[in-house]
């Protein structure tokens, strides 16, 4: 087994890996509590800013990666609202919204977005601090997000077969 250090990138905090392990995710929180999304190479530690965050708290670190490794998927707050946005994963483009969350869904918190399924068709996020596991159908007009397990699962993982999935729970009560 290789260990190596993907780069010294600070306040570093959800490393995600692409599809193909070529790139991971990392989110990097500055001293004003503003965080930005970084690609880096996994093999050579070449970082590429993909996001460019003015306000505190308006980025979560947690994204999903597309199937194809083309996309990511945050979770952000935008214009006062709670939303799960689709950004290329070049650095390049602008963001579209892919999901809004419904008032109150989850708490004051960001979306921790978790897993986007391998055929494309729906997303899992979680409240970020207030549990509860939510699945959304993607390129339908109308989506609503369906609960999934209740209490306070979190974080939820597809296996690359797209038969498993893993979350993460607290069964005392206490939130994670």
């Amino acid at each position: 087994t290789r260990l190596m250090s993907l780069a010294d990138v600070g306040n570093a905090a959800g490393v995600f890996l692409s599809p193909d392990a070529r790139f991971a995710s990392i989110g990097v929180t500055d001293s004003q509590n503003r965080t930005d999304l970084w690609r880096v190479e996994t093999t050579s530690g070449q970082r590429t800013r993909l996001t460019l965050e003015t306000s505190p708290g308006a980025l979560n670190s947690w994204v999903a990666w597309s199937p194809d490794g083309r996309e990511i998927m945050p979770g952000v707050r935008r214009d006062g609202r709670q939303a799960v946005v689709r950004r290329p994963a070049t650095g390049t483009g602008k963001e579209a919204l892919a999901y809004a969350i419904p008032e109150g869904k989850i708490g004051s918190g960001l979306p921790r977005v978790s897993t986007w399924a391998r055929d494309g068709n729906w997303l899992g996020y979680s409240g970020s601090g207030v549990g509860g596991i939510f699945i959304v159908p993607l390129g339908v007009s109308s989506a609503t997000d369906n609960g999934l397990v209740l209490g306070q699962a979190q974080n939820i993982r597809l296996a690359p077969n797209g038969r498993w999935f893993s979350y993460q729970d607290d069964p005392s009560g206490n939130s994670p």
